[in-house]
């Protein structure tokens, strides 16, 4: 029996789906809060959200809305730690690359009223940047222009915090290299969608603040969300990275990022514009399902998530210390959105926990005991890439700072605390596995599930292959230092001027998986690069002073 990924991995929860969105038909109710279904657990989630704030786990806002109607909101935390202010249901945050969604509603807005196309290209706009007269607006759309990103081109926090003008940020970008061919691939960066907004600016002749004033904010009465600088308002959320201790993250400056995160607002008015978006209150049904139709996991604007058996569509995002999700269950006419301005415990674990309870899947409340640890000795025994024929993902295991770790490919790692020697479980999805004696192979069990995998061996290859130093492409100063240890690649990259260490194993030729990355060498145009892959973000190294595999 195959069996399906999204059932087998409820703890590891982003995965690609074709959706097509139809949503529902009522205008979203900020105020009004009904009456709690019974088939919905209000104290449960009341639970998780005091242990995460008795627990310092994090600050924030969440909200969730029901068939149009407003159903839960809670704040915990602080908006501002100096000034001693909690979090409250008003607290307006930047909500990051969210924005997106709202920055490609005003493009799918334009192409309705026949102002722009989709096979529109770029230098009817801006000519001067590479590759402009073959870059169409449905590939800026999707991230699959091969415009760099900033990181790749820019000491990025000295670059963040200085305001910038449009013309000013365009000229940058008009010295940008490509990464790829346009078309050919998928590679998350945000000029694509500064650049968006600015051609929204061109045809509309207004700030791109101004019309999505006049196209979304307005007509919505989105009351609490701004475009840009801010004017001056109270319950506003500094964002704070926890360092033993919370300490307030550096300001990112809008107008860096435009119309690829400017956006600040509340999660209920976040909330009240997916709901609009998906019930055709913005676009029309045709335009939105272009929006949902995903090529390499990736929409206008949109993502597809999965929960359990559960699937949806939104979009998260990452500025300063500000982590934002909003997600909307297409088939359940439900969404969810939480906004955090300081995280110690991951907002996808968060929002897991929140769909949970809410759809009255088994969820144990996070108890953040220490979790007993296993010596180093021990844990690498498990270390490497497991499959099985029954399902569609590898699973990569590796331990770090005491701790078992799984990670389906392309998604988040997930803890696994030991019950004995050979058995681990995660308590919040009861995923449970239990080590072979000759630790090459693992059962898996959770709920009905039941099944074996094995790890892979590749004994023939020589990963001495691999060892050297790479430089990230167009930004040689970022290097990778490879070396082997213990059956693994050990890999020491320089990630703005701090290093970071990462692990990786084999699972085909040339091809490697870690607890947070995916690589996969290749040899192209006679040199040996490295496409690295990191979340959403994809970067190329190529190896210094080789050009070429070493045997």
């Amino acid at each position: 029996m195959k069996y399906k990924f999204n059932k087998l991995f409820y703890i590891l929860t982003i995965g690609a789906i074709i959706l097509i969105g139809a949503g529902c038909n009522n205008e979203v109710k900020k105020e009004k809060q009904i009456e709690i279904a019974d088939d919905f657990n209000k104290n449960k989630l009341d639970s998780l959200f005091t242990a995460i704030n008795d627990n310092d786990a994090g600050f924030g806002s969440v909200s969730i809305v029901r068939n149009g109607n407003n159903i839960y909101s809670k704040s915990i935390g602080y908006q501002n730690i100096d000034s001693d202010l909690k979090t409250n249901k008003d607290t307006k945050f930047k909500i990051a690359s969210i924005t997106k969604t709202y920055t490609a509603t005003i493009i799918m807005l334009l192409i309705e009223e026949e102002k722009l196309r989709l096979t529109t290209h770029l230098n009817e706009f801006f000519p001067n940047i590479v590759n402009s007269e073959i870059i169409t607006i449905e590939q800026m759309l999707q991230h699959r222009s091969g415009i760099q990103g900033f990181a790749s081109n820019e000491n990025i926090e000295e670059f963040s915090s200085t305001p910038i003008s449009s013309a000013d940020l365009v000229k940058k970008i008009e010295t940008y290299e490509s990464d790829f061919e346009p078309g050919s691939k998928f590679m998350y960066s945000n000029p694509n969608y500064c650049l968006l907004g600015f051609i929204a600016e061109e045809i509309e002749k207004k700030s791109l603040g101004e019309v999505m004033q006049e196209r979304i904010f307005d007509p919505l009465s989105l009351k609490d969300t701004y475009y840009g600088k801010l004017p001056k308002l109270d319950n506003v959320a500094i964002s704070y990275f926890n360092n033993e201790g919370w300490v307030q993250a550096t300001d990112f400056d809008l107008s860096v990022i435009s119309g690829a995160g400017g956006i600040t607002s509340t999660a209920t008015d976040v909330n009240i514009f997916f709901n609009a978006l998906f019930a055709h209150q913005i676009v029309t049904k045709n335009s939105l399902q272009l929006m949902t139709k995903m090529n390499e996991g990736y929409g206008f604007g949109l993502l597809p998530y999965e929960f359990g058996e559960k699937t949806a569509i939104g979009h998260h995002g990452f500025l300063d210390g500000f982590l934002t999700k909003s997600i909307y269950f297409v088939d359940d006419n439900v969404s969810i959105v939480y906004l955090a301005n300081g995280v110690d415990m991951k907002i996808s674990k968060i929002v897991e926990g929140v769909a949970a309870i809410y759809f009255n899947e088994p969820y144990k409340i996070p108890s953040f005991e220490p979790t007993e640890k296993l010596s180093s000795e021990i844990l690498s025994r498990y270390e490497g890439v497991y499959h099985s024929e029954d399902i569609p993902i590898n699973i990569t295991v590796s331990h770090q700072d005491g701790l078992l770790f799984c990670r389906g490919t392309g998604q988040n790692a997930s803890s696994l605390a030991p019950i004995e020697e050979h058995h681990f479980k995660n308590e919040t999805s009861g995923l449970e596995i239990f080590f072979g004696a000759n630790n090459n192979e693992f059962r898996l069990q959770q709920g009905d599930v039941d099944l074996t995998l094995t790890k892979f061996i590749y004994d023939e290859e020589d990963l001495s292959q691999y060892i050297g130093v790479y430089e990230m492409a167009n930004n040689p100063q970022e290097t990778a230092t490879i070396k082997v240890n213990d059956n693994k690649l050990l890999i020491t990259a320089t990630w703005q001027g701090e290093n970071k260490d990462y692990s990786v194993w084999v699972y085909q030729k040339n091809k490697f998986s870690g607890l947070e990355i995916d690589l996969a060498f290749n040899i192209i145009n006679e040199k040996l690069i490295i496409e690295w892959s990191e979340g959403q973000e994809s970067y190329q190294y190529k190896r210094k002073n080789g050009n070429r595999f070493n045997k």
